[in-house]
């Protein structure tokens, strides 16, 4: 799959899933099961783009092929032709990894400058191998994995009320849930949806700490009071949780609101309906076969024609119109016509003669993913283009082969080359 294509289903789903939560579950007190749903969401996005139900359409024995040969779209070839044209899909490609890297950097340094603070903090052992790191600097207590990073003077006014709050982030992993979704913002850097997601998990983590500490039956104006202080202190790391949350007005209403009644849980089966209708609408969009009204044989008959057995010699068979993993070109069909455009070559005596046409060569690319056997199947009406083109075919790179049941087979495949003048 193009990763551009790639890329803006994950998009349309993220903010499908996003629409949702907000309007029909971010109100809800069901933290735990809000958190999940956004968490399940956020994966779904990435991996539901990659649906297919390949598997029943060939169980489907009325299914009819486009042609008796695979077909590639054509390559058009005309003697402007500059192969040094300026790719706008490398230049986006090149942004899009390097602003990867710079996430994925930032998130390593945030993760050690944490590390060093564990290092050169004073530690205090509490229960459960978790530990307290004192660290004057900070204005903000935080927590991460099984640490707790604190100031002496809030250890010391108070330390029931912080030290509550942050072991409910640490005993709720809320820190892999962080680690997790840094890694998903680094990958959609450019996406403004994965972040406002990771916002919204980071608030459910933060309902979820502040109902344990509302729990201990400390009073409630107390407790804001020490938030509303705490909301003007420094930033803490992207990968932590920290006792400041500029939204401080959801906590506050969350915590003054009634409990959801239990027939709201029924909501969370939206996303999964949304999710249904996308995983069999990309389905449909990423099955390979091409299917027309000009059929003239049944793929399962093909099929079975070119069954390979334990029994058959190697080339023992006839090639593989169509199997169940067709070859591909390194680096994909994108890169296939990108490669055909650097190295086919436009006959000089042609373009004097003004020679146009249109030919169809057939191939078949082997068990090693060699390409081999190239022939006319119809001519462009002069011998200099149709050789042109033959000869750019058996200069192609190895392809990754075919394969029917698990096993490498031989494959078929045509392409058009569209050799044409301009003035």
């Amino acid at each position: 799959m193009d990763f551009l294509l790639y890329n803006l289903r994950v998009s349309i789903l993220l903010i499908m899933f996003y629409v949702i939560f907000k309007i029909f579950m971010s109100k809800d007190t069901f933290h735990i099961i809000n958190r999940i749903t956004i968490l399940l969401s956020v994966v779904l996005a990435f991996i539901i783009p990659f649906a297919n139900f390949r598997a029943l359409i060939y169980q489907d024995n009325n299914i009819e092929l486009t042609e008796k040969i695979y077909k590639l779209e054509q390559v058009v070839i005309n003697p402007n032709h500059n192969h040094d044209t300026f790719n706008w899909n490398t230049l986006i490609y090149i942004v899009i990894i390097s602003g990867i890297a710079v996430f994925f950097l930032k998130t390593l340094i945030s993760i050690i400058q944490v590390l060093i603070k564990i290092h050169k903090g004073k530690v205090l052992d509490l229960d459960n191998d978790i530990k307290i790191i004192f660290d004057d600097n900070l204005k903000s207590p935080f927590s991460w994995i099984k640490y707790i990073f604190i100031s002496n003077n809030d250890y010391q006014k108070n330390k029931s009320d912080i030290l509550v709050h942050e072991l409910a982030h640490i005993k709720k992993h809320h820190s892999i849930d962080l680690i997790f979704m840094n890694i998903l913002c680094c990958i959609q850097w450019y996406n403004p949806i994965i972040w406002m997601f990771k916002t919204l998990l980071c608030e459910i983590h933060e309902y979820q700490a502040d109902d344990e500490v509302l729990k201990t039956g400390i009073n409630t104006k107390q407790y804001k009071i020490l938030l509303i202080e705490k909301a003007t202190g420094g930033k803490w790391c992207s990968v932590a949780n920290g006792l400041k949350n500029n939204n401080l007005k959801n906590r506050f209403k969350m915590m003054s609101c009634k409990k959801s009644s239990k027939l709201a849980r029924v909501k969370v089966f939206f996303p999964i309906i949304v999710a249904s209708i996308f995983v069999v609408a990309f389905s449909n969009c990423n099955s390979d076969l091409e299917l027309n009204s000009e059929t003239t044989s049944s793929e399962n008959n093909i099929v079975e024609k070119c069954k390979v057995t334990e029994n058959n010699s190697k080339n023992d068979y006839e090639p593989f119109v169509i199997c169940e993993e067709m070859p591909v070109f390194p680096d994909g069909e994108e890169a296939l016509f990108k490669w055909m455009q650097d190295n086919i070559v436009y006959p000089q005596e042609a373009k004097d003669k003004k020679q146009t046409g249109k030919c169809f060569v057939k191939f078949i690319i082997d068990e090693n993913g060699k390409v081999i056997e190239p022939t006319i199947i119809k001519s462009s009406g002069f011998e200099l283009l149709d050789k042109s083109a033959i000869d750019c075919v058996l200069k192609m790179p190895t392809w990754k082969p075919g394969k029917q049941s698990g096993k490498v087979v031989r494959v078929t495949m045509q392409i058009p080359f569209n050799f044409q003048l301009t003035d």
